[in-house]
């Protein structure tokens, strides 16, 4: 069964500048538990990842670079599924676009079309990836009402399939609310998220998230984050830590002297 990862993505809780230019890196660590048909699977991802933004634009890669478990996992776009060996070292590269295609500041709406590729770096017998490639096509909305935000993101996904396992096409999705606390450097954000096909016959997973996000100077970032599944294709419990730096893009102009 595939083990969906309930770790604090980068939904920010606010309004992003139509306008902004800049780069970023982030650092993930997420533990995970759950039984599968493979037996019972404790284990501890890293991800880590780069994006870049430039007005309605943005680009990020993501790697899973290590992963120790007691019972073998491969990754697939948004989770984990076991897999027939495991060992460390990184994994297959998954590369996602956004255009924000609607920017109504005034409502605190956008909205945004997305496309995502897994591309198979990484050989299947490594256990470290499924040997395929996969691809993706969705979008994302954001509202912003006050100190509350709604957000929601789908993909489709159409898999690649491993010799001996059924990648069953279907959407992943998650849904969120998130608030402002105190002075609004920190926010709560609770998610579901989940995918409308599982692996094989079994059932989709689905699992329930608490997010806490700190944003401070300098561009830093922190979340930690808690999920539960809430089917059996899902992990049982999942904790994860991630940080996050930004740097904004400075553009040089060239200046006019009028005559």
């Amino acid at each position: 069964m595939a083990a969906t990862l309930v770790s604090a993505g980068w939904l920010v809780i606010s309004p992003v500048d139509a306008r902004a230019q800049t780069v970023g890196a982030t650092i993930s660590v997420v533990t995970i538990r759950g039984a599968y048909a493979t037996g019972t699977t404790e284990g501890v991802v890293l991800f880590s990842g780069v994006d870049a933004q430039a007005g309605p634009l943005r680009l990020a890669v993501s790697i899973p670079l290590s992963r120790m478990t007691t019972s073998p996992l491969a990754t697939v776009p948004g989770g984990v599924v076991p897999a027939s060996s495991s060992t460390a070292g990184a994994g297959d590269p998954l590369v996602r676009a956004d255009l924000r295609v609607v920017d109504d500041t005034r409502r605190g709406l956008q909205v945004s079309a997305a496309g995502a590729v897994k591309y198979a770096m990484v050989d299947e017998a490594s256990g470290r990836g499924s040997g395929e490639h996969d691809l993706g096509a969705g979008g994302s909305v954001f509202l912003m009402r006050g100190r509350t935000s709604l957000m929601a993101d789908a993909m489709f996904w159409r898999y690649g399939d491993p010799d001996g396992l059924d990648y069953r096409d279907g959407v992943s999705y998650s849904v969120g609310v998130g608030r402002l606390v105190g002075a609004g450097r920190w926010s709560v954000l609770g998610t579901l998220a989940g995918f409308s096909a599982g692996l094989d016959d079994g059932p989709p997973p689905v699992s329930l998230g608490v997010s806490l996000l700190g944003a401070f100077l300098n561009g830093h970032s922190v979340a930690v984050s808690t999920g539960v599944g809430l089917t059996s294709g899902a992990s049982d419990v999942s904790v994860g830590v991630s940080w996050r730096v930004s740097h904004p893009l400075r553009v040089r102009t060239s200046a006019s002297v009028n005559p």
